[in-house]
């Protein structure tokens, strides 16, 4: 994970270049950052074209947050509209510093996407 630290947008280049060659898609429109509890919600989005661990793409370590499923989703919804879906991320509370943090966003408009959405529970899971 030290090119994340030493090269974070190079890393990110080569995370989505990764995200490419798994999905076999050359770029996603959107994506969908899914905090704790958000999994069903992501899976009322329909089947998955392609599912991998995040661990899988440079940079991402693995989830350590209760709730995060530590995996990515590529979808094709409406229009041909392809989707990325991250189940979970990386919290600066973690100690791993912010690039990490910011490391699903970068990836994803390196992946093409214009659109990024971040999801999170703000306490609200027992």
């Amino acid at each position: 994970m030290s090119d994340l630290y030493k090269d974070p947008i190079g890393t990110a280049e080569k995370a989505a270049k990764e995200i490419a060659k798994l999905t076999g898609k050359d770029k996603h429109d959107v994506a969908l950052v899914m905090g704790s509890g958000w999994i069903s919600a992501a899976d009322a989005l329909g089947t998955a074209t392609h599912e991998f661990p995040v661990t899988d793409l440079p940079g991402f370590p693995a989830p350590t947050v209760v709730g995060h499923g530590g995996k990515v989703r590529s979808y094709e919804l409406a229009n041909s509209v392809n989707a990325l879906v991250f189940l979970g991320r990386t919290h600066f509370y973690e100690g791993l510093g912010m690039e990490p943090v910011a490391h699903a966003v970068r990836t994803a408009v390196k992946a093409g996407c214009r659109t990024i959405v971040l999801t999170n529970a703000c306490g609200g899971i027992n």
